[in-house]
């Protein structure tokens, strides 16, 4: 651009309009844009006020040279510089002053071209006040800086007037052109998020438009300090219609507040100072930048509010649609939802049921039940397992069922609803009486994958089938006609005690029982296979009790699955240290041992130190090999009683039991310190390692897991602040020094190396 009356550099035709172009009219397009925009600038500069040359130009020729591949620039740059040359002629300058533009606005363009390619990668640019602000200094500030001190220096060789008098001039007219132009090329850029040009569709954008160039004429021929007035439309259009139109509104008010200037309408106010012009124009600055801003904060709201209902759907829609009875209900009681299978099954309509008794679907002795044992219970421990239950079908047909709850609890902890599931067993019971009905067919029992052991009323074996015969490593033949007890061990994995017979029991109680999930069959070899089982009653036409039988599964993989997910459930996955549900559950039984017992356990929030320039030089690779390196020196530098977790990232909490002061604290942190800070070897190069600890100590420092872990991570970040490589208590266990003022964070220098 140029100071005042200086030609600025020619800009480029915008993505969308070029990149289906061949190159030669890509580059017309963008030398006609630039010329366009470039002599509109001057114009106004040479309007009889004083102003200076507001330079879109370069801006626009950036958009253009965006949207094409480096190996275009090489054609449309020259096109561009040359389109400056030629305004700059035709407006009455020497052809040696037109030459002194084109450096300046060649580096400007390119720069800003690059500036906003690198910019429009970033996915939530429009939605983040904070990358637009970098943006911002980025694709517009930088050039005008960089472009502004070219300029200055070549004009100031070529003419009379000195650098310290051009190079503001040229400074703040590519400021104000650059910044108000580069949001609508983003929005332009960013133009398949179609959300972002919708609201300009609707009347009241246009009138908003109406108003802010309303404002922008009248205000400054009305009143003092106009630029306060002019503002206020762009931070309401800002609100209510987004970053398209505030960028749109953001051009047009600094195109016409140019214009007043230059046309004498809106004068500086009189001062002494050297810098007057350059104070007269950052108003504008300060009327464009935070509109924008604030549209862009906007955005990234409504975004996040579309989101979280989209969210909030998608979890309706699973709850309404999963292929299971589920059902939520007050603690009264009273239903709040239920799914579809729910209501298909029960023949029912959704305003039939909510706000009604569960019970009510139920017959009466299983609504007893549920009033007299289950529900209290359920109050009472806040889970329930697979209840024995009945419910009645709108055509009085009856299911029998087992039923699952666990209550959600607010924010006192007191329960606010119940999420159930129920299990339809109905059918498990007509295939037993179907298979008790077709008396023991070995053709069917032989082909059945689980194992199959019936016996007669007073519980002798007659009839295993091969799964059965396999896992107890003995011939059917020789197990026919022996108790069941004599044939079958059943232990219990946890404490290896036998089980109780699961027949006898059947036979006693004359309904279906089972095992325990930890249940162990012993084979004749003494191998142990995991099972689960279900032991049924077998009864005649007439309902004569004809013997039991029970099938079961070797469930050694579904076991150790389960115990894996149950371990991942507790524990990180890339560390294998616990997070944080272990953390806090371990935290919450140390209060509760200290409330009964006394005595005092710390917590220890740890940080590494410059975490991200590990990831950013080395890869997320070497990132995760250090955090487990670190695991693996915190296990074996604290005890196997303390507990280590990591919370994400590069932070860790340590739960230090069995500490009798302070000290002991400070004593465990400095070794902590000190074998962290031993070199490390990732990705085949030695680094340092360093970390930041806050440290909490029980009961003083908080006597809740929230609380404990608040104030250990205030400690760390103080100990960050501090200088990082160090620790700090959260509060200071010894009383503050006579004169001193008390402090609620005790510094610790790290260990010596």
């Amino acid at each position: 651009m140029k100071p005042d009356h200086a030609p600025p550099p020619a800009p480029a035709s915008s993505a969308d309009q070029l990149a289906p172009l061949p190159l030669g009219l890509a580059a017309l397009g963008a030398a006609a844009l630039y010329a366009a925009l470039a002599y509109m600038g001057i114009e106004i500069s040479r309007l009889p006020g004083s102003v200076a040359t507001l330079w879109y130009a370069n801006l626009a020729g950036a958009w253009a040279l965006a949207q094409r591949p480096h190996r275009d620039w090489v054609l449309m740059l020259p096109l561009m510089m040359a389109a400056n040359v030629a305004v700059n002629l035709v407006l009455g300058d020497t052809l040696l002053t037109a030459l002194c533009f084109v450096p300046a606005n060649l580096l400007e363009t390119a720069l800003a071209a690059w500036a906003v390619q690198r910019v429009t990668r970033w996915p939530e640019l429009l939605r983040s006040p904070t990358l637009l602000a970098k943006a911002l200094l980025l694709a517009g500030v930088l050039p005008a800086l960089l472009g502004s001190v070219v300029g200055a220096a070549l004009l100031a060789c070529t003419t009379e007037q000195g650098f310290a008098f051009l190079w503001p001039r040229w400074l703040e007219g590519g400021l104000i052109g650059g910044i108000s132009l580069l949001p609508l090329v983003l929005v332009l850029l960013h133009r398949r998020d179609t959300a972002l040009l919708r609201p300009g569709r609707h009347l009241e954008a246009v009138s908003l438009l109406l108003l802010s160039a309303g404002v922008s004429l009248v205000v400054p021929l009305a009143v003092p300090y106009p630029f306060v007035y002019i503002a206020l439309p762009l931070a309401l259009i800002a609100l209510r219609q987004g970053l398209a139109l505030t960028a749109i509104a953001n051009l047009m008010t600094s195109v016409l507040t140019g214009t007043q200037i230059g046309l004498g309408l809106l004068v500086a106010p009189p001062t002494t100072l050297h810098w007057q012009h350059v104070l007269f124009y950052l108003p504008i600055l300060a009327v464009i930048v935070p509109p924008i801003l604030l549209a862009t904060a906007m955005e990234g709201y409504r975004h996040g509010l579309r989101e979280l209902r989209a969210s909030e759907q998608r979890f309706r829609n699973l709850y309404t649609h999963t292929p299971a009875l589920l059902m939520s209900f007050l603690p009264d009681g009273r239903l709040v939802s239920a799914s579809d299978l729910w209501l298909e099954k029960l023949g029912r309509q959704g305003p039939e049921v909510l706000q009604q008794p569960f019970t009510r679907f139920m017959p009466a002795v299983s609504a007893q039940r549920m009033h007299d044992v289950v529900l209290p219970t359920l109050r009472r421990t806040g889970v329930c397992q697979d209840e024995p239950c009945q419910w009645l079908t709108a055509q009085g047909e009856l299911i029998e069922a087992r039923l699952s709850a666990v209550w959600e609890r607010d924010a006192l902890g007191e329960p606010s609803r119940a999420l159930a599931v129920i299990e339809d067993v109905t059918e498990q019971q007509r295939l037993a009486l179907f298979a008790a009905e077709r008396e023991f067919t070995e053709v069917t029992l032989h082909s059945i994958g689980d194992g199959v052991v019936a016996c007669d009323p007073e519980g002798r074996v007659q009839y295993l089938n091969p799964v059965a015969a396999k896992l107890l490593g003995s011939p059917a033949e020789a197990l026919r006609g022996r108790l069941f007890d004599e044939v079958i061990v059943l232990l219990d994995q946890d404490t290896q005690q036998r089980i109780d017979s699961p027949v006898q029991r059947c036979l006693r109680e004359q309904r279906v029982s089972g095992l325990p999930s930890t249940a162990l069959l012993k084979g004749a070899q003494g191998a142990l296979h995991p099972i689960q089982d279900s032991v049924a009653p077998i009864f005649g036409r007439e309902g004569r009790l004809m013997g039991a039988v029970m099938v079961f599964q070797d469930v050694r993989e579904a076991r150790a699955m389960a115990q894996r997910m149950a371990h991942l459930a507790h524990h990180d996955a890339l560390t294998d240290l616990p997070n944080r549900v272990l953390l806090q559950d371990r935290i919450e039984q140390a209060c509760e041992h200290s409330q009964r017992g006394g005595g005092q356990f710390g917590v220890m929030f740890l940080d590494l130190d410059h975490f991200k320039e590990v990831n950013d030089s080395l890869g997320h690779a070497a990132g995760d090999e250090l955090l487990r390196t670190v695991a693996r020196r915190l296990q074996t530098t604290l005890r196997q009683c303390d507990t280590i977790c990591r919370l994400g990232g590069d932070e860790f909490v340590v739960l230090i039991g069995q500490v009798d002061s302070a000290q002991d604290l400070a004593a465990v942190a400095d070794k902590v310190l000190a074998q962290v800070a031993q070199p490390c070897h990732v990705a085949g190069q030695t680094i340092k390692v360093s970390i930041s600890l806050g440290l909490a100590l029980y009961p003083d420092d908080g006597s809740t897991v929230e609380r404990l872990m608040k104030h250990a991570d205030i400690a760390m970040y103080r100990a960050k602040r501090a200088g990082r490589n160090r620790y700090e208590f959260f509060s200071a266990p010894p009383a503050a020094p006579p004169g001193g003022e008390p402090s609620d964070a005790v510094s610790r220098p790290p260990p010596p190396a």
